[in-house]
C-alpha cells in the first residue's frame, strides 16, 4: 500500500473513532435525555444539601438569641443582687409571708429578627448547704417557635447568695 494511501487510512480511522461510527453525526435523544437526567439529579442533590445548610444556620441564629437573652437575663439578676430582689418585690412568695411556699416565677417576652422569645425565671431556696449564707437558685429558661416549627428552649442554672439570714 502506497503512503498516501496508509495516509488517508489513518484520517478516515480517526474520523470515525472522533464522531462514532461512520455516517452517525451528533448525540441520539437517548443520549441528550440521559445525560439532563444525570444533571438534574445532580443539581436537585446540590439544591438539598444548600436547603438543609440554611435551615441549620437559621436554628443557630435563634440559639444564639436565646443565649443572649438568657445572659441578659442572668447579667440582670446579679446586676439587682439578692436584696434588691426580696426586698423590691421582684421575688415575691406564691403565698405572701409564707418563705416555705416558693417564689412567682418571672415571665417575659422579646421579639428579635420576627421571633417573640418567652423568658422565665423560677427561683427557689437552697437551704443548709452553706452555714451564715442566704441562697437562692434560679433557672433561666427562654422558648420560641423555632423556624423548624417545633418549641425550642434554653435553660440555665445560676445561684445568687448574701451573707446573713
Amino acid at each position: 500500500m502506497p503512503i498516501r494511501n496508509r495516509v488517508k487510512a489513518k484520517k478516515q480511522f480517526r474520523d470515525r473513532r472522533s464522531f462514532g461510527i461512520a455516517g452517525e453525526n451528533g448525540f441520539s435523544l437517548i443520549e441528550v435525555l440521559a445525560a439532563a437526567a444525570i444533571l438534574v439529579v445532580g443539581f436537585v442533590a446540590i439544591m438539598g444539601i444548600f436547603g438543609n445548610t440554611l435551615g441549620v444556620a437559621g436554628q443557630s441564629r435563634e440559639q444564639a438569641i436565646a443565649g443572649d437573652l438568657i445572659q441578659e437575663k442572668v447579667e440582670w439578676l446579679k446586676g439587682k443582687g439578692l436584696d434588691a430582689l426580696l426586698n423590691e418585690n421582684i421575688l415575691q412568695y406564691n403565698v405572701p409571708g409564707n418563705r416555705d411556699s416558693g417564689f412567682v416565677p418571672i415571665t417575659d417576652q422579646v421579639t428579635r429578627s420576627h421571633i417573640t422569645y418567652t423568658r422565665r425565671v423560677e427561683a427557689w431556696w437552697v437551704e443548709g448547704s452553706v452555714p451564715s449564707y442566704t441562697l437562692v437558685k434560679f433557672k433561666v429558661s427562654v422558648s420560641w417557635k423555632g423556624s423548624s416549627g417545633d418549641v425550642q428552649e434554653v435553660t440555665v442554672y445560676t445561684v445568687l447568695g448574701k451573707r446573713g439570714k
